[in-house]
């Protein structure tokens, strides 16, 4: 009697459906992820411009001016999913605070919904960082 090695169709498609519900379940999780690395490098960026700020008004004796964060720190993220601007007091869209600076999403980030814009907004010694969802 000649026995035949392999497998059936019925076992090979049993198999592919397996891996098929794996991949559905596994690839929302793997993009959530990435995209909150992808926030997480934003926040630290937030905080180390908000830091730079700070030390640029140490160095000068008044914060930095106008709308151009070049003037203390960098305009994108270092991997550059995040572009970045900064909103000083005497301007007048946000002349309510000392300054606002903000990570907008860029490129493939976008797709990050509720974390297209990150704020942080520092007021004295009160620091608002909005979404409050974005920032965990």
């Amino acid at each position: 009697m000649l026995k035949i090695k392999g497998f059936s169709l019925v076992e090979l498609m049993v198999v592919i459906a397996i891996i098929a519900i794996l991949a559905s379940i596994g690839m929302p999780m793997y993009t959530n992820y990435i995209l909150k690395s992808h926030r997480s490098e934003a926040n630290a960026e937030l905080l180390s411009a908000a830091s730079a700020a700070d030390n640029f008004e140490i160095r000068n004796g008044v914060l930095p001016s106008g709308n151009d964060i070049s003037t203390f720190y960098h305009d994108t993220t270092q991997n550059s999913f995040y572009s970045l601007a900064y909103c000083g007091g005497g301007d007048n869209a946000c002349s309510d605070v000392n300054y606002v600076i903000t990570a907008t999403a860029t490129n493939s980030q976008t797709s990050d919904t509720p974390c297209q814009s990150i704020e942080i907004e520092v007021n004295g010694a009160v620091i608002n960082k909005t979404p409050t969802e974005c920032w965990d």
